[in-house]
């Protein structure tokens, strides 16, 4: 059945256009009814969606959460219509809800899923279209207390404040909207709810934070005292900043108070570190002095040394002009042997035309 799962899940996640994605969904929540109830293919239909939705959750990305969405609330309304089909007994819800696996997850102490975060904020809605066709008021309202109870149960006992907050947001103040009435608050919550509440109220392992809530949904309260309740339950169990007290050594003896003793003791030992302390001045100021006498002679010293290896390097040595001779200047052996001289200048006649004749 998972591997079908995971077929479905995939062709769905494929599908495009809101038309197609509304009918495709409409026709995988409708195969609820086209499996054996005998045999319980029909409950493990729906356990495999919830396996494969809660396990594939974190990687459906925003674009295609709407549809996802639109196809959990179509399963959760068939599976609410398979309890309706067997009149809301205890045994079909509380197997729906076991199918589901939302109070699982609490009990282990994981954090709630997208999927079981949902069904518990629509369980009302959905569950009030499945009752659309019955007319008598008692009978629905009998209906949907037996369809909350589960979650009642859970939310009794639940250390998960988020849970907790949750349900009362979501499901407790609609609950009262819808029972109580909205214009006024004449009518009274079901007796069946009241007397859900009151017993799991006076259980030994409900929180004291649901306590509060359930006596004062059992004892027929208004819906204002009802919300009132809620939110002061809501914040007494938010944590309070823990004020830092200062522990004295002596627990008999009150803050601040010092004995006689221990102040004598205190200044003494105060009045032997300060004369520790300018001793220790002293003696820092001495070496700081005797360091600048040494380096002031050390430079002395140096300076001295300087003056003297000047005085035996200085030798007076009388100057003396160098000799250079004069070079002669290259004559080419062919132009020698003809008798030329090239060093000796020679004057180049002038061009002039020659005179002009009279013709």
């Amino acid at each position: 059945m998972r591997r079908v799962w995971k077929a479905i899940f995939y062709c769905y996640w494929l599908s495009d256009k809101p038309l197609v994605q509304k009918e495709l969904s409409e026709r995988i929540a409708g195969l609820i009814s086209f499996f054996d109830s005998d045999s319980g293919t029909d409950l493990l239909f729906i356990k495999c969606f919830g396996d494969i939705i809660r396990l594939e959750w974190i990687r459906i990305d925003k674009f295609r959460l709407d549809k996802f969405y639109s196809l959990l609330r179509l399963m959760f309304r068939g599976s609410l219509q398979w309890c309706q089909e067997r009149e809301w007994s205890e045994d079909s819800v509380n197997a729906m809800w076991g199918v589901w696996g939302v109070f699982d997850e609490i009990q282990a102490g994981s954090t709630m899923s997208g999927p079981s975060r949902f069904l518990c904020e629509n369980l009302l809605v959905e569950a009030a279209r499945c009752l659309e066709g019955t007319e008598e008021i008692e009978k629905r309202h009998l209906c949907l207390v037996r369809c909350v109870s589960p979650v009642l149960v859970t939310y009794a006992s639940s250390p998960s404040a988020y849970f907790c907050t949750l349900i009362e947001e979501t499901l407790l103040t609609t609950m009262m909207d819808w029972f109580c009435g909205e214009p006024s608050d004449l009518r009274s919550p079901p007796a069946a709810l009241g007397h859900l509440c009151m017993e799991l109220g006076e259980s030994a392992d409900t929180r004291a934070r649901a306590r509060k809530v359930l006596f004062a949904i059992g004892s027929n309260q208004s819906r204002k005292n009802i919300r009132r309740v809620v939110e002061s339950a809501a914040h007494s169990e938010e944590p309070k900043p823990k004020k830092k007290r200062r522990k004295s050594k002596e627990g008999s003896r009150p803050q601040g108070f010092v004995l006689k003793k221990d102040r004598e003791k205190k200044e003494d030992s105060r009045l032997v570190n300060l004369a520790r302390s300018m001793q220790e001045q002293k003696e820092r100021a001495a070496k700081e002095s005797s360091f600048a006498l040494d380096v002031a002679r050390s430079m002395q010293e140096k300076q001295e040394k300087e003056e003297k290896k000047k005085e035996n390097s200085q030798v007076w040595v009388t100057p003396q002009k160098k000799v250079t001779k004069a070079r002669k200047p290259y004559i080419n052996p062919t132009v020698a042997a003809l008798g030329i001289n090239p060093l000796k200048r020679r004057r180049i006649p002038a061009f002039r035309a020659p005179p002009r004749t009279k013709v």
